[in-house]
C-alpha cells in the first residue's frame, strides 16, 4: 500500500479522540459544578455536553466504516502509521474508561444530594405538622382556664 492509497485513519481516530477528551473535560467540570452547587452553570454545561454527545453520535456513524477498513488494512500499513493509530485508539479507550468513572461519581454525588434533600424536606414537613398540631391545640383550649382562686 503506497502513501497515496493509505486511508487517513489517523485523522478519523484523532477526531474521535479529541471529541472524547472534550467530553471528559466537560464531565470533570460537571462534577466540580455539582460539588460547588452551581446548578445554573451546570444546566449550561449539560447543554454543551448534549451538543457534543450528538456530534459524537454523528461521528460514530461515520467512524464505523474507517474502523472496519482499519481492521482489514492495519497489518499492511506502514509501521509508523499503524503505531500512531493504535496509540490514538488505546488513548481514546482510556479516556472513555475515565469518562465512565467520572459519570458514575457524578451520579453518586447527585443521588446523595437528592437523598439528603428528601430527608431535609421530610424533617421540615414533620416540624411543620408538629407546629400545626400545637397551634390547633392552643386555639381550641385557649378559652379554658383553671381558676385557682375558687
Amino acid at each position: 500500500m503506497t502513501d497515496s492509497t493509505i486511508p487517513d485513519y489517523a485523522a478519523a481516530f484523532q477526531t474521535r479522540h479529541d471529541s472524547c477528551r472534550r467530553l471528559l473535560h466537560l464531565s470533570q467540570a460537571q462534577h466540580i459544578l455539582i460539588d460547588e452547587g452551581h446548578f445554573d452553570r451546570l444546566i449550561r454545561l449539560l447543554a454543551e455536553k448534549q451538543t457534543l454527545l450528538e456530534s459524537l453520535g454523528n461521528l460514530h456513524s461515520q467512524f464505523i466504516s474507517p474502523v472496519d477498513r482499519w481492521r482489514k488494512d492495519r497489518e499492511t500499513l506502514p509501521n509508523a502509521v499503524r503505531q500512531h493509530c493504535e496509540k490514538l485508539l488505546n488513548d481514546t479507550e482510556q479516556i472513555l474508561a475515565d469518562l465512565i468513572q467520572q459519570e458514575q461519581s457524578a451520579a453518586e454525588t447527585l443521588t446523595t444530594r437528592r437523598d439528603q434533600t428528601r430527608d431535609d424536606l421530610k424533617a421540615i414537613s414533620g416540624g411543620s405538622r408538629i407546629h400545626n398540631s400545637y397551634r390547633q391545640t392552643a386555639t381550641t383550649t385557649s378559652g379554658r382556664r383553671l381558676d385557682v382562686r375558687q
